[in-house]
């Protein structure tokens, strides 16, 4: 369902994309984080993501911070605006889905959510495992 939010996300701000609006969503959910914990989860190359969250940078929803523990290495954190723009974006979520539900049965409704709670539940030991593994290679 994140998804329709990132796929509707120029309905907020029409310059803004999908992969961008993850990011953005990633760092205000999960705090700072570095660039390179976006790549394996976007599946995309460093300089995408560079390109990416250059963007972001100039749309002042995220800034760079420089690591205290590593001067090679910049964090990524939203700003305040950039807090904003996801709590609109997730507000439009609301409004896109709002009453979706209504047509299923009680029954429907069960089994549908079972089903994206086991897909919800794969997916974050999946990203939870990759973001993982990239943590601990900074650490080294």
């Amino acid at each position: 369902m994140q998804m329709i939010v990132a796929g509707h996300a120029k309905l907020v701000d029409d310059s803004l994309s999908a992969p961008q609006y993850l990011i953005l969503q990633m760092l205000v959910r999960q705090g700072p984080m570095i660039s390179t914990n976006f790549v394996s989860v976007l599946d995309v190359t460093p300089a995408a993501i560079t390109n990416l969250t250059n963007k972001l940078v100039q749309k002042g929803y995220i800034e760079r911070l420089p690591s205290t523990m590593d001067r090679r290495q910049t964090h990524l954190q939203a700003t305040e605006q950039g807090h904003e723009a996801e709590h609109r974006l997730q507000a439009r979520y609301k409004e896109l889905t709002a009453g979706l539900w209504d047509d299923l049965s009680e029954k429907e409704t069960d089994l549908l959510l079972s089903v994206y709670g086991k897909m919800v539940k794969r997916l974050q030991e999946r990203l939870n495992f990759k973001l993982d593994y990239m943590l601990d290679e900074e650490d080294h």
